[in-house]
């Protein structure tokens, strides 16, 4: 379920469940100004990021990195500082596990819901 409002505002709940390391549940609301989330950059900088460390053919810490600093930045954007942190600490720090469980949020809801919404408020 979402809500876009006058103000254009995306609004979701994340629930992650079946960690084996306390907590065993995260619920996290989300609050989403579309303008301002995709007009970020943010989510472009998390696809290079993405693309550079699948490339990479050895690991590549510096690539690595380079991948978490986008990741908390789009993430920053997208769910808020507090609600990044939250999942962060509700993965231990583990960006690749992360990754693989909210991108397909991000993918299915939220980015559809953005389109949606920024088609809307360039119509207006």
């Amino acid at each position: 379920m979402y809500k876009l409002n006058g103000k254009r505002m995306f609004t979701e709940t994340l629930v992650l469940t079946g960690r084996s390391l306390l907590p065993k549940r995260l619920t996290v609301k989300i609050d989403i100004e579309i303008v301002k989330s995709a007009a970020s950059g943010a989510m472009k900088k998390l696809q290079a990021a993405t693309e550079k460390l699948q490339a990479a053919k050895d690991w590549d810490e510096p690539a690595f990195k380079e991948y978490c600093t986008a990741l908390d930045s789009a993430l920053d954007i997208i769910l808020g500082e507090k609600n990044r942190k939250a999942i962060v600490k509700y993965f231990n720090g583990q960006y690749i596990s992360m990754a693989a469980a909210i991108t397909p949020f991000i993918t299915d809801v939220i980015t559809p819901a953005l389109g949606a919404g920024l088609a809307k408020a360039t119509r207006k």
